[in-house]
C-alpha cells in the first residue's frame, strides 16, 4: 500500500504526463493561461490550436497554405487566418481535467 506522499507524487506525475498530449501547432505544450485560435477539424480529427501570437499564426499559415503567412502586423495576420479558416475562433484554453482519470486520484 502506498503512503499519501507517494500517492500524491504518482498522481501529479500521471497528470503532467497526460497534459503533454495537448500541443499547439508549434508543437509546444498548451498553457491554460494563454489564448488560442481554435481550428475545428471535426469530424476528421482533433481540433488544432494556434497560440494567439503573430509569429505562431504566420507559421501556421505558411505551413498550411502556399503564399500565405507573410503578414507584417497582427491584425493583417488575424484577418488572413479568418479568411482562410472561416470557422476559427479565439478562445481561452483550459485543460479538460474532467477527462483525466488516475488510479491514484484522491477519493
Amino acid at each position: 500500500m502506498m503512503d499519501m506522499g507517494a500517492k500524491k507524487y504518482a498522481y501529479e506525475y500521471e497528470l503532467a504526463e497526460w497534459k503533454e498530449q495537448f500541443k499547439d501547432t508549434d508543437g509546444n505544450e498548451m498553457d491554460d493561461s494563454e489564448m488560442y485560435w481554435r481550428i475545428p477539424l471535426r469530424p476528421y480529427g482533433n481540433d488544432q490550436f494556434i497560440l494567439d501570437d503573430q509569429d505562431s499564426i504566420n507559421r501556421y499559415l505558411r505551413d498550411k497554405y502556399e503564399d500565405a503567412g507573410n503578414n507584417q502586423t497582427y491584425q493583417a495576420t488575424v484577418n488572413e487566418l479568418q479568411d482562410l479558416e472561416p470557422y476559427t475562433s479565439l478562445e481561452p484554453w483550459s485543460f479538460p481535467v474532467d477527462a483525466f482519470h488516475s488510479k491514484y486520484m484522491e477519493e
